[in-house]
């Protein structure tokens, strides 16, 4: 299952809601890559909603803490 990244503003917060499974590969890429772009076009407000994410493996959570 790929990972699904829609992005949402509340009150100047970027809010990434993901969904899917965060694993090794595309899907760790592309939230880290997606949070990098946000990061290097100004914004620092951002909170990722996990709620509907099912599962993230050491990848996953190595490409959140970075």
């Amino acid at each position: 299952m790929s990972l699904d990244i829609q992005q949402r503003e509340h009150e100047g917060i970027v809010i990434l809601d993901l969904k899917g499974r965060i694993t090794v590969g595309p899907e760790a890429s592309a939230a880290r890559d997606r949070v990098r772009s946000l990061m290097d076009a100004g914004s620092k407000n951002i909170i990722l909603n996990l709620a509907h994410v099912d599962y993230i493996d050491r990848t996953g959570l190595g490409a959140l803490v970075m």
